[in-house]
């Protein structure tokens, strides 16, 4: 289960389209860049650094449509906290594919540079 706090974050930073059309789009925007800066062959080296940059919310998002898009590569690991995750999210199936990580290496990586941020972030 994903962590009250970071839940709240998510919330607060992406609002409904209906509700706020340009923090809608501004917060789709900064998942976008996340996605872009992320989508390295690095990644494994780099992560954390680029978690900071970009903010606990934002790289939650990120790291969740990764999951949710690769669940099948990484046989449904940690998919409960992508979904939970994702529900915090107002989303469509396009903007979805586009947050998600492109890194070019083997679709499992995402366990190891994403565990802990996942585990630091995941309620008891």
């Amino acid at each position: 289960m994903l962590e009250k706090t970071l839940a709240k974050e998510i919330r607060k930073a992406a609002p409904a389209r209906t509700q706020d059309r340009d923090g809608y789009f501004a917060f789709l925007n900064k998942v976008r860049d996340a996605a872009r800066d992320m989508s390295v062959t690095s990644i494994r080296r780099d992560f954390d650094g680029l978690a900071a940059k970009h903010g606990r919310a934002v790289t939650a998002v990120v790291l969740a449509a990764t999951l949710y898009e690769r669940r099948e590569r990484i046989d449904c690991w940690n998919l409960s906290w992508a979904c939970d995750t994702l529900r915090f999210w107002p989303h469509t199936e396009g903007t979805l594919r586009s947050a998600t990580i492109q890194d070019g290496i083997h679709p499992t990586a995402i366990c190891d540079y994403a565990a802990d941020f996942i585990w630091c972030n995941t309620e008891p």
